[in-house]
C-alpha cells in the first residue's frame, strides 16, 4: 500500500471508492507509518503538536472509520452517535451535507488536502531548524 499512496494521493476523488482509497492511503501514511499505530507529530510520542493542533488527522481517521466500520452496525444509540460525530466532521471541513455528487467528492478532498498541510506547517514551524 506504501508504495501506491504517492499515485493514489494525486488521483482526483469522484466517488465514493475514490475517497476511501485516498483517505486509506493518507492515514496509513501520517498515521500508522509512524509504528506502533501512534500519530508521531504528538508531543507524548516525541512530535511538535498537541492533539487540538492536529485537527485534520482527527477528519482522517473519522473518513476511515466510514469505509472500514459500518456506522449502522450494532446498538442503534452507538449508531446515531457515529453519524453525529461523521456530520461534525463534515461541518469541520466546512461542508454541510454527505457528499453525493463527482464535485463534491473532490471538494471533500481539497478541504482534506488544506487541513492536512495546515497540520504539516504547524509541525515544520514547530521544529528547530538549522538556519539557511
Amino acid at each position: 500500500m506504501y508504495t501506491e499512496s504517492p499515485v493514489v494521493c494525486l488521483t482526483i476523488a469522484r466517488t465514493v471508492a475514490d475517497v476511501a482509497r485516498v483517505v486509506n492511503a493518507l492515514f496509513l501514511l501520517l498515521y500508522e507509518g509512524g509504528g506502533s499505530n501512534s500519530l508521531r507529530l504528538l508531543t507524548p510520542h516525541g512530535g511538535p503538536l498537541e492533539p487540538e493542533q492536529c485537527d485534520a488527522v482527527w477528519w482522517l481517521k473519522e473518513l476511515r472509520r466510514i469505509e472500514f466500520h459500518d456506522l449502522d452496525h450494532g446498538d442503534p444509540t452507538e449508531s446515531r452517535r457515529k453519524w453525529r460525530q461523521y456530520g461534525k466532521t463534515l461541518v469541520a471541513m466546512g461542508l454541510n451535507h454527505v457528499p453525493s455528487t463527482p464535485e463534491e467528492f473532490a471538494l471533500l478532498q481539497r478541504r482534506l488536502y488544506e487541513g492536512l498541510v495546515a497540520v504539516l506547517r504547524r509541525a515544520l514551524a514547530s521544529l528547530p531548524l538549522p538556519s539557511a
